[in-house]
C-alpha cells in the first residue's frame, strides 16, 4: 500500500496545447552571447573553446555555412526554435559538421530555413556525430547539380552517427532523402521527430538510407511525404542497410509508406503503418490526429495510437517535452496524447487561472513576488517539483465543487460528485479525503492508520508527508518543507488551502 501511495503522490501528468518551447541546455563553460557579444554565430564559434556555449537571442539571423570547426560546444537559442530563426537566404546550408565533432557538439532550439546546397540543404554531417535537438528544419533544399548530388534536403549524413532528438523536418526537398539522407555506413539515432510534407524527385521523401547505413528510430511521426518513385515515407537501398522502427506512426505517404530495397533489413514493431506492416504489435488504423489538414499531428481523444507502444527503449519525454507515459502506456508517434488542459510555466502573474480540465504548473515555475494566484481546475491541479513562491506571494488551489477531492476520482469511485470529503461510505472510519489521498478504495472497508497519525514517529503526520511526497513509513524520509517564513492555512479537516511566504 505504501508503494502504491508513493507512486500516486509522485505521478504527475503533463499536457500542453502550446508550441515546442523547451529550456536551454545547461551551460558549462564560458558563454558567448549573440548578438550582444558577437554579431554573428560564426564569429562566436570562432572565439569559443571546448565546453563553451553560444547563446543566441530571439530574432532572425541571415547566416549560412556555419562551421563548428571540430569544437565540443553548444549553440543554442535563449527561447526555443520559434523565436530563433537562421535564414540561409538560399546561399548555402545552415550548419556544417566535418571535423569529427562528437555528441558534445550540439545545436539546440533553432529553426533552420531557406538553406540550399548540393547535398544537405539544412545541415551536413561528414565523419562526425553531433547532437541536434529541439530544432525545426524546414523548407531547405538539396539541389541536383551533378548526378551524385541532390541528397538530404534537411540533413545529409556521410559516415556520421548523430543523435537527432525532438526535431521537426517539414517541407524540405531533395532528389533522395527529402527530410534526412544517410549514406556511407552512417548510424543516426532518431527520436521524437516529426518528418512531414517533405518531397523527393526520386526516392525516400521522408527518410532515405543507402550504403550499409543503419538507424534506430523511436517514437517518430512520418507523414504526408511525397516521392516521385518509391519510399514516400522511408526508403532503403543497397546491402547492409539495417533499420529499426519502434513506437512510430508512418501514415499518408506517397506512393508507399516503406520501401525495403535489395539485401536491406527493416524491423518495425509497435507502430501504426498505413496499409499495415509485418512485425510485433503493429497496426493499420487511422491515427486520428488532432488536425492533420493544418499539420497538427498530436493525437486526438479516440486515437488508437494512445497507450499502444512499448516502454522498451522509449524516450522519457515527447517532442514537446511532455513526460511519457501520460496514460496507461507509451503513445505512438512523436507526441504523447495531450488534452486541452491549462499549462503554466515561468513566472506566473497574480490573478485567477481557471480550467475545465486540469491545471499543470511546470517545473522551475514561480509566483511573481507579492502576487496572489488562484488555481481553479475542474479535475486536478498538478505542480511539478521545483515550483517556488516569490516573496510575499500566496497560492490558493480550488476545484469545481471545492471539496478537496479530485472530480475524476469521485466519478471513477462513485459515478457522481455527491460525496463529500468527510463522508465515510464504506464505514471504515476513514473519510473520503484520507482514502483519496492515500490511494485506498472508498467503497471497501480497508481499515488502517488514520490520516493524522504519525506512523513513523518523525513529527510529521501521514497527511503532511503525503502532501510533500515523503514516505510516512520511515522516519529517514522527512518532508522537504519550504524555507522559513512560510505559513499554511488549513480548513476544518486539516487540508492545506493556501501557502504564503512572508518577506
Amino acid at each position: 500500500m505504501k508503494k502504491k501511495m508513493a507512486a500516486r503522490n509522485r505521478y504527475l501528468s503533463y499536457v500542453s496545447i502550446l508550441a515546442v518551447l523547451l529550456s536551454p541546455a545547461p551551460v558549462l563553460g564560458a558563454v558567448f552571447h549573440v548578438p550582444a557579444n558577437y554579431s554573428t554565430i560564426q564569429s562566436a564559434i570562432n572565439a569559443a573553446s571546448n565546453s563553451d556555449s553560444i547563446l543566441i537571442a530571439d530574432g532572425e539571423y541571415h547566416e549560412w555555412n556555419i562551421d563548428f570547426k571540430g569544437k565540443a560546444i553548444s549553440v543554442q537559442s535563449e527561447n526555443g526554435p520559434y523565436h530563433c530563426i537562421i535564414n540561409c537566404n538560399g546561399n548555402g546550408r545552415g550548419f556544417i559538421f566535418r571535423s569529427r565533432e562528437g555528441v558534445n557538439s550540439r545545436i539546440f532550439g533553432v529553426t533552420i530555413t531557406n538553406g540550399s546546397a548540393p547535398n544537405g540543404g539544412g545541415i551536413i554531417c561528414r565523419n562526425s556525430s553531433p547532437t541536434i535537438e529541439n530544432c525545426i528544419i524546414k523548407e531547405n533544399g538539396a539541389n541536383p547539380f551533378l548526378i551524385f548530388n541532390g541528397l538530404g534536403g534537411g540533413i545529409y549524413l556521410e559516415s556520421a552517427c548523430p543523435e537527432i532528438k525532438r526535431c521537426i523536418f517539414r517541407g524540405n526537398t531533395a532528389k533522395a532523402g527529402g527530410g534526412i539522407y544517410a549514406g556511407s555506413s552512417s548510424v543516426p539515432e532518431i527520436t521524437n521527430c516529426e518528418i512531414s510534407s517533405n518531397s523527393s524527385s526520386w526516392f525516400g521523401a521522408g527518410l532515405a538510407f543507402y550504403s550499409s547505413s543503419k538507424a534506430l528510430i523511436f517514437n517518430s511521426t512520418i507523414i504526408d511525404n511525397h516521392a516521385v518513385s518509391n519510399g514516400g515515407g522511408l526508403y532503403t537501398y543497397d546491402g547492409g542497410t539495417d533499420l529499426s522502427l519502434t513506437n512510430c506512426i508512418v501514415w499518408g505517404n506517397y506512393p508507399n509508406q516503406i520501401y525495403q530495397g535489395l539485401f536491406s533489413n527493416i524491423i518495425v514493431q509497435y507502430s501504426d503503418v498505413d496499409g499495415g506492416y509485418t512485425g510485433t504489435e503493429n497496426r493499420n488504423e487511422d491515427p486520428l490526429f488532432t488536425d492533420p489538414f493544418h499539420a497538427d499531428y498530436r493525437l486526438s481523444v479516440p486515437s488508437p495510437c494512445r497507450d499502444a507502444g512499448t516502454s522498451n527503449g522509449a524516450p522519457s519525454v515527447d517532442l514537446n517535452g511532455i513526460d511519457r507515459p501520460r496514460g496507461a502506456g507509451i503513445d505512438l508517434g512523436a507526441y504523447e496524447y495531450t488534452s486541452p488542459d491549462l499549462l503554466l510555466e515561468g513566472v506566473i502573474a497574480g490573478g485567477a487561472y481557471n480550467s475545465n480540465t486540469n491545471i499543470i504548473v511546470l517545473k522551475n515555475s514561480s509566483i511573481q513576488t507579492g502576487s496572489d494566484v488562484i488555481l481553479a481546475a475542474h479535475f486536478n491541479t498538478h505542480i511539478k517539483t521545483g515550483f517556488q513562491h516569490g516573496l510575499g506571494a500566496k497560492l490558493t488551489i480550488k476545484n469545481i465543487d471545492d471539496d478537496g477531492l479530485s472530480n475524476s476520482w469521485e466519478i471513477e469511485s462513485f459515478g457522481h460528485l455527491d460525496q463529500g470529503p468527510d463522508d465515510n461510505p464504506d464505514g471504515d472510519w476513514m473519510i473520503n479525503y484520507w482514502e483519496y489521498f492515500f490511494g485506498f478504495d472508498p467503497q471497501v472497508d480497508d481499515q488502517g492508520l488514520g490520516r493524522n497519525d504519525d506512523h513513523d514517529n518523525d513529527g510529521f503526520s501521514n497527511y503532511i508527508e503525503s502532501v510533500f511526497g515523503s514516505d510516512p513509513s520511515t522516519a529517514v524520509d522527512k518532508p522537504d518543507l519550504p524555507g522559513s517564513g512560510t505559513t499554511y492555512a488549513y480548513d476544518a479537516l486539516g487540508r492545506i488551502t493556501s501557502i504564503t511566504r512572508i518577506r
